[in-house]
């Protein structure tokens, strides 16, 4: 007879990715990424990274050795992906050397103003971009309570789901029951450890934290397996000058 394993607690769970990497090995690699290959390398691994969001296509596809037809795409663009090549030559007209100092100190929902104006950036891709600035990059942005409640849907229904509501974002009009919600998060939370450059004690950790636990309730992720996808990196011969990065 099978055993079914019990889920972890919100809070269990969020020390066990941060402790390991698992949070978000992506932001992890480009960081290291940019210490070694430097800021203009890193940006325009970056722009692949928000069309794909797979780095080992993202890492043949940025040295040549893979067509655009070989690409592998992750979830989040898989649905996309007979976009890339236009929305690839859009993005590719991007300065974000000048972006990142236009928006340094900014408010995020007006850097998001004006993120979604570029073909193929919505809600997901906005807050992706500005938490990749942010770890990677060191880009500023000031985030609040309601700047997380206008971010896109999944953290808001991990957030409902360890407050134990019904998963319906609509109950979010209320927004003292939001705000409540948010500081029971981090109540919950505050004992949790950081590492690497993810602090519990910013919206942008929580959220990742939310939307990954969201997932892992509903079977859709299991921990560890966002860092081992990326670690088969080390095991490719054609990537070898990125072995060791992550």
């Amino acid at each position: 007879m099978s055993v079914v394993k019990e889920k972890l607690s919100f809070n269990d769970f969020s020390s066990e990715i941060i402790k390991s990497g698992d949070i978000d090995p992506d932001y992890i690699f480009l960081k290291n990424h940019l210490d070694k290959f430097g800021r203009d390398e890193t940006i325009e691994l970056f722009k692949k990274k928000l069309l794909i969001y797979n780095l080992e296509s993202e890492l043949l596809y940025h040295t040549g050795q893979i067509t655009q037809e070989e690409l592998k795409f992750g979830a989040e663009r898989r649905k996309q992906k007979r976009y890339f090549s236009k929305w690839e030559q859009k993005l590719q007209k991007v300065d974000f050397d000048k972006v990142m100092k236009t928006f340094d100190g900014a408010d995020y929902l007006v850097f998001r103003e004006f993120f979604i104006t570029l073909e193929g950036m919505g809600n997901w891709a906005s807050w992706k971009a500005a938490d990749i600035m942010n770890k990677v990059f060191g880009v500023t942005f000031h985030f609040d309570e309601m700047t997380f409640l206008n971010a896109y849907e999944y953290p808001l229904k991990g957030l409902l789901m360890i407050n134990n509501e019904t998963e319906d974002i609509k109950l979010y009009r209320n927004t003292e029951l939001f705000k409540e919600h948010i500081q029971n998060a981090f109540n919950i939370s505050k004992n949790v450890p950081n590492g690497f450059f993810f602090n519990t004690g910013d919206l942008l950790t929580l959220e990742t934290c939310l939307c990954k636990y969201h997932s892992y309730k509903h079977g859709k992720y299991n921990i560890g397996e966002d860092l081992h996808r990326i670690m088969e990196i080390n095991n490719n011969p054609r990537l070898q000058k990125y072995w060791g990065l992550i």
